[in-house]
């Protein structure tokens, strides 16, 4: 059971980081053309939290985490035209949500300090304030801070599944 959840931090990171490199090789188009892919492939990474939850302590964690993914991913996928307009608050609050439930699973684990896990928190928080508080410039900036974000989250999705 152990080497099926490697699989799933694993593959989960090779979605993660597909989407990022979309963002970078052709960041505006991907935008729009792209919105769908990316809300089947949040909601997959959703649906694989969910499963992870099946074997944790931490299920109630990790489902509310799957539920809040599969809920934006469903967003992407049918609202794409609104989405486009209102998507970077939407991906501002998604990414702070997730850096709130690192961090209390940090705490929770007594896993804070100056390490790779902590890092990973203070740049899902930087990248969410940056979100929120600056639109014009995220509109801008947002296919470059999401493919920002989705290459962060799969180094660090495909460095905790060799970790396990």
């Amino acid at each position: 059971m152990k080497k099926f959840l490697e699989y799933l931090f694993i593959i989960e990171g090779i979605l993660l980081g597909i989407i990022g490199v979309l963002f970078f090789i052709n960041p505006f188009s991907t935008l729009a053309s792209f919105i769908n892919i990316c809300g089947v492939l949040i909601i997959l990474a959703g649906i694989f939290s969910i499963i992870r939850s099946l074997t944790s302590s931490n299920n109630v964690f990790l489902i509310v985490n799957g539920i809040i993914s599969i809920l934006f991913g469903l967003l992407l996928c049918f609202s794409p035209i609104a989405t486009i307009n209102s998507l970077a608050l939407f991906f501002g609050a998604w990414v702070i949500i997730r850096g709130i439930y690192l961090f209390i699973m940090a705490i929770k684990y007594k896993n804070l300090g100056f390490n790779f896990h902590t890092v990973y928190i203070l740049l899902l928080f930087i990248l969410g304030l940056l979100i929120l508080f600056n639109p014009l410039i995220t509109v801008l900036a947002t296919p470059y801070i999401i493919g920002t974000f989705f290459i962060i989250s799969a180094v660090c999705e495909i460095y905790l599944g060799f970790k396990i």
